[in-house]
């Protein structure tokens, strides 16, 4: 099980995503890269992800939609940073079939699909730093 914990590393969302990329980094990032935001990843085939888009624009509290891609097959997020790769740049990727979790990678390159479309839901991670700030603040020393 992942340890959610804060980190004091200060570091870029740039720096994390290379360390992903280069296999060096597969731990959740809770704490890590203050001041940017974090996004959970649904990739879906273009043929449902047409409703799962609508479903979040319909529904932005659970499912705020930062970005997608601009189209099936493409698996950069430019709306998010001119370097980003969907298929590498996570620390972990849970591959699901049929409603079932068969497989967990540190990429997903060789599993990429021409007809797929990646979305980044905003995530808890992005707020946190601000309830943890928050909470020194108010603490009596």
């Amino acid at each position: 099980m992942t340890k959610m914990v804060a980190a004091n590393k200060k570091t870029t969302g740039a720096e994390i995503r290379a360390l992903c990329r280069s296999s060096d980094f597969n731990h959740q990032t809770s704490g890590l890269a203050p001041g940017f935001v974090q996004c959970n990843v649904v990739i879906l085939p273009a043929d449902t992800a047409t409703h799962f888009e609508t479903f979040c624009r319909l529904n932005p509290r659970p499912c705020p939609l930062l970005a997608s891609s601009d189209q099936p097959g493409a698996y950069q997020l430019p709306a998010l940073g001119n370097d980003i790769d969907i298929r590498t740049d996570l620390p972990q990727y849970r591959v699901w079939k049929n409603g079932q979790v068969v497989e967990q990678r540190n990429d997903i390159t060789q599993l990429w699909q021409d007809d797929w479309v990646a979305f980044a839901l905003g995530c808890s991670f992005s707020f946190e730093e601000a309830l943890i700030d928050g909470r020194d603040r108010n603490q009596k020393h």
